[in-house]
């Protein structure tokens, strides 16, 4: 039986609350429920950048 193709996801976030890392995890659903695939970020109070990986064969 052939394992179904993944995607993988990675995600680095930082803040200087736990509110800063709430709103920038929300940025990040955002940005892939538009379709993006990457994307990154930053200010004052923190950053983010994510990537998907396509499924591999």
């Amino acid at each position: 039986m052939a394992n179904p193709t993944k995607m993988k996801l990675t995600v680095n976030i930082e803040g200087v609350s736990t509110f800063d890392l709430e709103l920038a995890l929300h940025e990040v659903l955002k940005l892939i429920n538009e379709g993006y695939l990457s994307g990154n970020d930053q200010n004052d109070k923190g950053r983010y950048q994510f990537s998907i990986e396509p499924p591999s064969d």
